[in-house]
């Protein structure tokens, strides 16, 4: 039985006019009465934590007993419409597969996130209830800061995208379902340390060298590449 129904029976029985509009009130403005602001109808002492260490990584693909099951499948029941809006036409992910091999062994995996850290570092609940399932595609290192087929000089280096998905804030319920930005692997490549300045300017770079830069200079490489290879490249 939905909540507000204890909440005009109580008024009913009362017979305060006043307080029977202000209960209409409630019931007309708003979607449904769980996004309402008020305290949610099931409290604990102890609110469980996400099975994820987000320190290290900034998703999770498990949902552990702090996910919010009951709000998001009552939030979903009851805003069927908007969710539909929101959640767009249901597309299948279509993989592209190389016919070459990677320079930089990958774990390629299509995942569905149960929570993630957005773009401003906020922990979120990301929706993944039939048939609103949300999936990511990505392509990890798996010999990450590693040389592998990469030439003289370069290593393989994770590279990482945003992905615009459906979210819940357990600890704020007024924020309804929305969508939010977040960062997950995309692919690995090969970034190198020891090229010409010359190959490295863009359009945001800068057109002139340094003053007394000879015709081959180099970016000074990090310590973990002279430390390799036992010598400076300057």
């Amino acid at each position: 039985m939905r909540p507000y129904f204890s909440v005009k029976q109580c008024c009913l029985e009362r017979g305060q006019l006043s307080l029977l509009t202000l209960c209409s009130a409630v019931l007309v403005s708003g979607y449904d009465s769980y996004t309402s602001c008020s305290r949610p109808l099931r409290t604990s002492k102890s609110r469980a934590s996400p099975p994820c260490d987000f320190r290290f990584q900034s998703w999770c693909t498990i949902p552990g007993s702090a996910y919010p099951w009951h709000a998001v499948r009552r939030f979903v029941h009851e805003n069927q419409g908007l969710m539909r809006r929101m959640y767009g036409d249901q597309r299948q992910i279509s993989v592209l597969r190389a016919e070459i091999e990677n320079a930089c062994p990958v774990k390629e995996e299509v995942v569905a996130p149960f929570w993630a850290n957005n773009t401003r570092g906020e922990v979120l609940a990301l929706l993944n209830l039939y048939p609103f399932e949300q999936y990511v595609h990505w392509e990890k290192c798996t010999f990450e800061l590693k040389q592998m087929y990469c030439r003289e000089g370069c290593r393989c280096e994770q590279q990482y995208r945003l992905h615009r998905l459906l979210a819940y804030d357990p600890n704020n319920e007024c924020r309804g379902i929305f969508s939010d930005w977040f960062k997950f692997p995309s692919c690995c490549v090969c970034k190198c340390y020891d090229l010409p300045a010359d190959f490295q300017i863009t359009s945001r770079s800068p057109r002139t060298q340094p003053s007394g830069a000879g015709e081959n200079v180099y970016i000074t490489p990090p310590d973990w590449y002279r430390l390799n290879n036992g010598r400076d490249i300057n």
